[in-house]
Order: structure tokens, then sequence, then C-alpha cells
């Protein structure tokens, strides 16, 4: 999948107000990281470290490789309507080329 694929497949997931959720049953994922960030690239849009080897995610029973992690401010999405100041999306991607993103919310104070 091309950089420009990923963009269009990411505008139509974006943004999104999580609502109503519950909390569910034991967790099906895991986090293996290690390492740091092998550049940082500045998009225009936002800033993007690229990973090589940084460990990952496993989802289910498949692995997921850390690829990138960027940022926003402030956030693009939302928690049943509070907005949030900044937003980290930590993307994966699996030997089948399936993507995984992890967002982490962040509250200033």
């Amino acid at each position: 999948m091309t950089a420009r694929e990923d963009k269009q497949d990411m505008a139509q997931q974006s943004p999104v107000d999580i609502a109503g959720y519950a909390p569910g049953g034991a967790a099906e994922l895991s986090f293996a990281y290690d390492g740091g960030a092998d550049h940082l690239t500045n998009t225009g849009e936002f800033v993007k470290a690229i990973y090589e080897n940084g460990g990952g995610v496993r989802l289910r029973d498949s692995a997921y490789t850390l690829v990138e992690a960027h940022f926003h401010t402030p956030a693009e999405h939302t928690l049943d309507g509070q907005n949030f100041a900044l937003e980290t999306h930590l993307v994966h991607r699996n030997e089948s080329d399936e993507i995984a993103v992890v967002g982490i919310l962040y509250r200033l104070g």
C-alpha cells in the first residue's frame, strides 16, 4: 500500500468520537516495545518518528511491528465529546501488511 493510499484510508477513519464505551473482558492486546526511533521527520502536517526495530504489539494471534509514531495537537478524536490537547498514534503493520493503530489521548495538567 502506498503512502497516498494509507492517507486516503485514514481520512475515512478520522475523526471519531468514542462514545458509550464500556469496559470489556480480558484484553487480547499485548505490548512489547524496545529501542528508539531511527529518525524523525516533519511532514508539514505532523511530526513522525520512524522505527525499524521498535518492537510492537500482539493482537489476538497476529504480531504487528511498530513502524511509525505521529502526533496530533489538538487530538483528532474525542471521548464522549471531550477534546484532548494531544494524541499519539502508534502505527503497526503485520506480515500481511495489515495496519493496527494504537491511539493515546493526553490531557493538560
